[in-house]
């Protein structure tokens, strides 16, 4: 059989089918087209950089509207031993990031997907140890939601935070990722500063919006009152003392207030 230059519309009796009407080097020229009729609506073009499929679903003066074609997950592996920023190929796929060096990093900068990006498209990524660096790198329009807090800016989750998966969703109707992430079961490894009571009533707010929850441990001293401030729950008393230790967990933002005479020992688990 006869194989083609690639094209469809090139494509005689016999010969290769291929489904690309036409071929795009990058977003850049695919959406450089403004001499498409109506007579050009659904019929699909690839892009060749990143291998991707897109169909025409409308055209006003003679430039297309276009639609990514969805093709099943892959599960691709990726070996780093250096610092890594996303890969726009990565889209609709699930990455195995595979850390040679606990060193290395990886960013999700906004901008590299701007050109291929629809909504509802994701990336999901497996780390295969607790030994991440996953910076958040807002740039422009595109930037990010985690934890119910809109990020604007450059943020890093780092090793303070182990994190086994993370999923990255783009929003309908905006400009924002959606970002999902599964820690470890684990609190704290060790990188967490215990906090230190300064004075008497002294209040601990979880600030860190890598941590969903954060598992503090209080015990010692003389304490009159142990209170948790929740924006959900509002102010709610927990233990009257340490005469037994007392375990609590703080969602992000919120508070433990501890009354005392003398300093407890406050510790992350």
């Amino acid at each position: 059989m006869a194989i083609n230059d690639g094209i469809h519309r090139n494509s005689g009796i016999g010969e290769n089918h291929v489904l690309q009407n036409a071929e795009f080097a990058d977003a850049t020229a695919r959406e450089a087209v403004t001499t498409y009729t109506s007579a050009d609506i659904d019929k699909i073009v690839k892009q060749v950089d990143t291998n991707t499929l897109w169909r025409c679903i409308d055209v006003v003066s003679g430039v297309p509207t276009w639609e990514a074609i969805k093709g099943g997950r892959q599960l691709i592996t990726v070996f780093s031993s250096a610092n890594r920023n996303i890969d726009a190929s990565w889209l609709n796929n699930t990455v195995f990031y595979n850390y040679s060096d606990v060193s290395s990093s990886l960013t999700f900068t906004s901008a590299v997907l701007d050109p291929y990006e629809t909504a509802g498209q994701s990336i999901e990524f497996i780390f295969n140890s607790p030994d991440q660096t996953l910076t958040l790198l807002a740039e422009g329009t595109n930037n990010f939601l985690i934890n119910g807090v809109y990020l604007t800016n450059t943020f890093t989750i780092d090793r303070v935070c182990p994190i086994r998966t993370a999923k990255f969703t783009k929003l309908p109707g905006s400009g924002y990722w959606l970002v999902e992430i599964s820690l470890l079961p684990m609190f704290n490894n060790g990188a967490l500063s215990d906090p230190a009571p300064t004075g008497s009533p002294f209040t601990y707010t979880n600030t860190d919006i890598s941590f969903n929850i954060m598992q503090l441990l209080i015990s010692g001293g003389t304490v009159s009152n142990i209170e948790m401030i929740s924006s959900r729950a509002g102010t709610v008393t927990i233990a009257p003392s340490t005469a037994n230790p007392v375990t609590i967990l703080l969602r992000y933002g919120d508070s433990v207030r501890v009354t005392y005479t003398v300093a407890p020992t406050i510790v992350f688990l």
